[in-house]
């Protein structure tokens, strides 16, 4: 049996891939989840044949206490969602590779390069790729508004538009301010196999704690260039996705770069664009049930709640 650990159960995410893992994997591998909340809590404790209650990553002994699990339980396949543990849990981390543990993550470079925002708009600014633009302290205008986000972040808590005059009174350490954006907001679901690059694109046309729930898919020539033009540059893990916002001039810019699944990529899923479903098949060697299609024409998703009783 193969054993899958997904870290971050309670994400959107990780009951995506929780699901492909199920589907794809049926009798051959054993689903084990982890997260900080205990089951009863956490959707995708349904589906797990074990689950995990861990400390949070920001507690101290963290790393130890999951590399001592990984080592007991004998995970072949590990798989990080939130960005924080990407970055401890890449896929070149050398006490991974020891344990013979393939890590669905990106190598640490990547990762320092993109999921960094403000190392991001420097990479990509040397790419000529365009980005907004990162606005220091002593540039701050009272009366003009900003945009606030973590360096490193997950989804969009934490990032809101501020006041010039406040944020002069404010920390920013780990904080980047930029350029305020027009509300149009596009996500770019991007699945690679090592030889082949696809993306699709995801309007938000509706947006609740940070996720997609309204969403209009379709193809983006441009956009899909500006995508290969970074996957020729970086090893991207099979699963991603990259956030493009209008500028007050009607560009796109690339705002967020996430190498994982995002929370709402299942609404692409349910139009042929199936990452999760393609991932598993690669991780399990089953090319033959990659499954990534995109529709000849625009299509609308949106979501709602399913109602899980856990306990």
């Amino acid at each position: 049996m193969i054993r899958i650990m997904i870290l971050g159960g309670g994400t959107a995410a990780a009951w995506a891939i929780s699901k492909a893992v199920k589907d794809i994997g049926k009798n051959r591998v054993l689903l084990y989840v982890c997260d900080i909340n205990p089951p009863h809590l956490v959707h995708t404790s349904t589906l797990a044949d074990r689950y995990f209650v861990i400390p949070s990553i920001k507690s101290v002994g963290y790393y130890e206490y999951m590399m001592a699990l990984f080592e007991k339980e004998k995970i072949d396949i590990l798989v990080p969602l939130i960005d924080w543990d990407l970055s401890l849990f890449a896929y070149d981390n050398a006490d991974l590779l020891r344990l013979g543990i393939y890590a669905a993550s990106p190598y640490k470079q990547t990762f320092n390069m993109l999921s960094n925002k403000r190392n991001m708009t420097q990479t990509l600014e040397g790419m000529e790729i365009e980005v907004p633009h990162i606005i220091s302290s002593e540039f701050l205008k009272p009366e003009c508004t900003y945009y606030v986000k973590p360096e490193i972040g997950f989804g969009s808590r934490n990032s809101r538009a501020v006041l010039g005059r406040d944020l002069l009174e404010m920390n920013l350490n780990g904080m980047i301010v930029q350029e305020l954006c027009l509300p149009e907001e596009i996500t770019v679901d991007v699945f690679c196999d090592g030889k082949v690059v696809k993306s699709i694109c995801r309007e938000r046309i509706e947006v609740k704690a940070g996720v997609c729930t309204k969403a209009r898919i379709f193809e983006d020539q441009d956009l899909s260039k500006v995508i290969s033009k970074l996957a020729s540059k970086f090893s991207l893990p099979h699963m991603n996705c990259v956030q493009f916002m209008r500028s007050q001039q009607g560009k796109w810019l690339l705002t967020d770069f996430n190498l994982r699944l995002g929370g709402g990529s299942a609404l692409s899923a349910a139009v042929g664009f199936k990452m999760a479903e393609s991932a598993v098949a690669l991780w399990l060697e089953m090319p033959e049930l990659v499954s990534i299609d995109i529709p000849a024409q625009e299509r609308f998703v949106v979501r709602c709640f399913e109602e899980i009783v856990t306990k």
